[in-house]
């Protein structure tokens, strides 16, 4: 589940940056809804994490393959023949936009997850526990499948309603 692997790194990267994770739960303190997707939207820092969790940790890695068009393209000066099978991995390529159907529901979702658990939560990594197997024991099987990582939540003592 895509979803379920960004919020893995979500929680991954917040637990390896607590700074980011403390200027997010001062911007959600300024909410009078916490669960309100109006108010979520328009969080910069919270669409910020998201985005570069995305960006650094795309959940669909490799993005499929597509075939070039009959007549060939060039890209980048590179003549590409007509129906060559090309990989354009988004891992790869970064901040490359793509349309996902389900996109708008998924960052709504990560939007209101990440915000709950953020607003009622301090996240930290296990002891002895680095979070690099989360990252290198990543598995593409078409969408991301994050390695192991061992995290502690402990209730927030600020900030609550």
């Amino acid at each position: 589940d895509t979803t379920a692997a960004t919020l893995t790194y979500i929680c991954y990267r917040l637990a390896r940056h607590p700074e980011q994770l403390r200027k997010l739960q001062a911007e959600l303190d300024t909410l009078d809804a916490i669960d309100d997707s109006k108010n979520l939207q328009s969080l910069p820092h919270l669409n910020g994490i998201i985005n570069e969790v995305l960006r650094l940790h795309p959940a669909v890695p490799t993005g499929g393959l597509r075939e070039a068009p009959a007549e060939g393209f060039t890209l980048s000066g590179r003549y590409i023949p007509g129906k060559t099978v090309i990989c354009a991995p988004r891992y790869t390529l970064g901040r490359r936009r793509y349309y996902c159907i389900g996109k708008n529901l998924a960052y709504s979702e990560l939007r209101i997850v990440t915000a709950l658990l953020a607003f009622e939560f301090d996240v930290c990594f296990a002891p002895d526990e680095t979070g690099i197997r989360c990252v290198n024991d990543m598995v593409d099987q078409f969408t991301a499948a994050p390695g192991q990582l061992a995290l502690v939540f402990s209730k927030r003592a600020e900030g609550l309603i």
